[in-house]
């Protein structure tokens, strides 16, 4: 009786955890507000120090920056799939700020600042 009790407790909590991490992702939401929300919480700031692209397929892009002596990689492959790509903007030795709370990436160069919406319409 005892294993059968265990059992049924382990039974409940994994399907506990499971509805928790399922609500967790607001799967009710589109994807492309999901990607806004997740978009929005990330945040960049520093000197681009390496560009690269996956040599695999090609299609992964990832930007290294560093600030403060910290290294942050940029990686994101949804917008190159949606043509939306920034990598091609982005060049060694230019310097981006991407705020949290904020879908707007700000690429500094020499002479010029471009600003670039990171949002996708969100119909829900």
């Amino acid at each position: 009786m005892n294993e059968l009790l265990k059992l049924i407790l382990g039974l409940l909590f994994a399907i506990s955890f499971s509805l928790f991490t399922f609500l967790l992702g607001r799967p009710f939401k589109s994807f492309e507000c999901n990607h806004n929300r997740k978009m929005s919480k990330k945040k960049a700031r520093g000197l681009v120090i390496e560009k690269e692209k996956d040599s695999w397929y090609g299609n992964s892009e990832r930007v290294s920056v560093n600030y403060q002596g910290q290294i942050f990689v940029w990686e994101d492959d949804f917008y190159e799939l949606e043509s939306r790509a920034f990598y091609d903007e982005i060049e060694v030795g230019d310097s981006i700020v991407k705020r949290e709370g904020e879908l707007l990436l700000s690429i500094y160069k020499k002479d010029s600042v471009i600003n670039i919406d990171l949002s996708f319409e969100c119909k829900d």
